[in-house]
């Protein structure tokens, strides 16, 4: 049997009861729902739908190359199908460089961020390609010459904020565990930065959570040897008992 339930924004979401008291994304508005409802109440619960463990005793699996494309799209529920969540956070996504990752992050603002057993699941929005950025600069440049007749033109900072942080482009995808590069964690900002394989106008990724120990103990469960933070520092030592 189906449950419906309406988005804030208007927008009608159909699930199945055994999804009951999950959350699912608006593909509307990217804003999170709950399906109402207990699963419970329907009879037996198939282990494979229990709620998952606790982030200090994540379930066991198996990190097997699945037969899929890097980086893949998540479906367009907004709910991975397949293994299960071991932490989630609401994040914001910024514009720095993780060290020892090479580049700045290419999300943006606020998002959210799931560890799965088998990989990571990103919702949010990234910049777009370089090519993009530039026709719009030079779009930018150019409207604002003819709108005022060649008396006004936009300058360097204005385009720029409006290329990085304005012209986003909504793409939640799923970062299957053996696509993983590396990750690494700035406990005193909060930091996170992942790398993986994929689309380059995706990876990397910098993101901050409250629960930043939480999510980085389980990114260092699901792929241990691609953890790339300074093991030197105390707080990092700390974070991973």
């Amino acid at each position: 049997m189906a449950i419906r339930v309406t988005c804030a924004c208007g927008q009608t979401i159909e699930a199945s009861d055994e999804h009951a008291g999950r959350e699912y994304m608006c593909t509307s508005c990217g804003a999170f729902v709950t399906i109402p409802g207990t699963a419970a109440a329907e009879g037996p619960v198939d282990p494979s739908e229990e709620a998952p463990l606790p982030s200090a005793a994540p379930p066991a699996f198996e990190d097997e190359k699945a037969d899929v494309p890097v980086a893949v799209p998540v479906d367009a529920s907004g709910i991975r199908k397949g293994g299960k969540v071991v932490a989630s956070a609401d994040v914001t996504f910024h514009k720095i460089r993780a060290r020892p990752l090479r580049r700045h992050g290419l999300y943006r603002g606020r998002g959210r961020v799931e560890v799965w057993s088998d990989g990571v699941a990103v919702y949010g929005r990234r910049v777009l390609s370089v090519g993009a950025r530039a026709g719009i600069a030079c779009g930018l440049v150019v409207g604002s010459l003819v709108l005022s007749a060649g008396y006004l033109v936009l300058g360097i900072i204005p385009i720029y904020l409006l290329v990085e942080y304005v012209f986003l482009k909504r793409h939640d995808i799923f970062i299957p565990t053996w696509a993983l590069k590396g990750f690494t964690v700035r406990p005193k900002g909060r930091w996170i930065g992942l790398e993986f394989d994929g689309w380059p106008g995706c990876s990397p990724l910098v993101f901050r959570a409250k629960n930043w120990d939480e999510m980085y103990r389980a990114l260092r469960h699901v792929a241990p040897d691609r953890d790339v933070s300074p093991e030197h520092s105390p707080t990092i030592r700390r974070a991973t008992k």
